[in-house]
């Protein structure tokens, strides 16, 4: 898991390298687990797997509409 896709309000914004700590990427790792979601109709290849939306951080250029050079920092824990 080094990059993921992300959306605001469900619609695609880009995607961003996931550049943490490997204990934060170890929690990421076990949240994806349990958020597993059905596939989308778009989806259409076996590499791209859908969860439900977990809320990152997410460092970029400013002023974009779309992720450049967009690196996720971290995520929050939602109960």
């Amino acid at each position: 898991m080094d990059r993921g896709l992300f959306a605001w309000d469900e619609k695609y914004v880009g995607k961003a390298v996931i550049a943490t700590t490997n204990a934060i990427k170890d929690r990421l790792r076990k949240r994806v687990q349990q958020a597993r979601s059905s596939p989308a109709g778009a989806v259409v290849t076996p590499d791209v797997e859908r969860v439900k939306p977990i809320k990152a951080s997410v460092r970029t250029l400013r002023g974009e509409r779309k992720l450049r050079h967009a690196s996720m920092q971290n995520f929050r824990e939602e109960s």
